[in-house]
């Protein structure tokens, strides 16, 4: 016959010596894990590092250093400068050059797949456009956090970025299109086949010489620009890119848009695929005030005088609901956006 355990063997079970032996074996299998973690960033860096160099980049540091034993990985480098190569202007992997002072990289030794990465002080920035324009401006302050947990295999589960109040100032004649900046937030969740993307900036201020005649009507600040969108196919093009992407049905879809710059606010979605590499879907945009709006691009030159009178002629027909914005659906295929049989832009 089975006797169920005594009290006092059970006691026996749980004494110090035991669970301190248990705590101790714990954590010399944390202490393992975290030299097996600090061994995989020093070689995983210096891989990156010698891989990049050997197609033409030039990285140069002022060391790494990991701490945080036993119970976090924090990795830590600073004065890092990363010149591409020169090369095709239309490449935007060239012809660029960035110097950035302090970034820290941090993951509990307990789950290596998630790691927050942070940049703090000033980001310099050298790069030409692709008319070769030249540009060099430092970021005051690049205060930048990045997150990102990734699947034992590697594939990307979400990511989060965000950079606060910065302000960009030219070290050369050429300025920038953007001279700051009060919010920058963007979060993606990829959840099967489908990325979900949410975007959000805030308080943009941009250059007057880029805005040509649209200064006068959207003035220097973009107040605010938001997208809720979805990817379909992201391992598509996390894997293989985007021309493979639009090629096996890549797909991008916003739930949600808004714009509001100056005398422009405009709320929308749309769904767009691609046929032969060309967009091709429906553009939904509520746009507030859209006569006025009309009148005041006439007045800058914007629109000439045919092109007014029919804008004023067409949405003057249409109804606005009681915020006074005006649903317009548009139409993107061919290499085309037209609003029913008229056709507003080729590209």
């Amino acid at each position: 016959m089975n006797h169920p355990m005594s009290r006092a063997a059970k006691k026996g079970v749980f004494t110090l010596s035991r669970l301190i032996f248990l705590a101790c074996v714990g954590l010399v299998c944390i202490a393992a894990l975290w030299f097996f973690l600090r061994s995989a960033i020093v070689k995983g860096t210096a891989q990156t590092i010698q891989s990049m160099e050997s197609e033409g980049y030039q990285i140069a540091h002022g060391g790494l250093s990991v701490t945080g034993f036993p119970f976090s990985a924090t990795a830590h480098s600073s004065d890092i400068s990363v010149r591409a190569p020169r090369g095709d202007l239309q490449d935007m992997t060239k012809n660029w050059s960035l110097q950035l002072e302090q970034i820290t990289a941090k993951s509990a030794t307990l789950t290596p797949l998630s790691w927050t990465v942070e940049h703090r002080g000033t980001m310099r920035v050298d790069m030409r456009d692709p008319t070769g324009q030249h540009y060099v401006f430092n970021i005051e302050p690049a205060n930048i956090n990045i997150s990102t947990r990734q699947a034992l295999g590697g594939a990307l589960k979400s990511a989060h970025f965000d950079m606060d109040v910065a302000r960009i100032k030219p070290l050369l004649n050429t300025v920038p299109s953007v001279l700051g900046l009060e919010d920058v937030q963007a979060d993606l969740v990829v959840n099967g086949h489908t990325a979900q993307i949410t975007m959000r900036a805030r308080d943009l201020n941009i250059v007057d010489q880029t805005l040509g005649p649209l200064g006068a009507i959207l003035g220097p600040k973009l107040a605010r620009a938001e997208l809720d969108a979805r990817v379909q196919n992201w391992a598509a093009l996390e894997q293989y890119g985007a021309q493979y992407w639009q090629q096996n049905g890549g797909r991008f879809t916003a739930l949600f848009w808004h714009i509001k710059w100056g005398k422009i606010d405009i709320v929308g979605d749309f769904d767009i695929g691609f046929e032969n590499g060309s967009p091709d879907g429906i553009l939904h945009a509520n746009i507030k005030d859209i006569v006025p709006l009309m009148d005041s691009l006439s007045r800058a030159g914007i629109l000439g005088p045919t092109e007014a009178a029919q804008a004023r002629l067409l949405f003057g027909v249409l109804q606005p609901d009681a915020e006074g914005r005006t649903e317009l659906e548009l139409i993107i295929r061919d290499h085309k956006i037209k609003m029913g049989p008229i056709t507003l832009m080729q590209f």
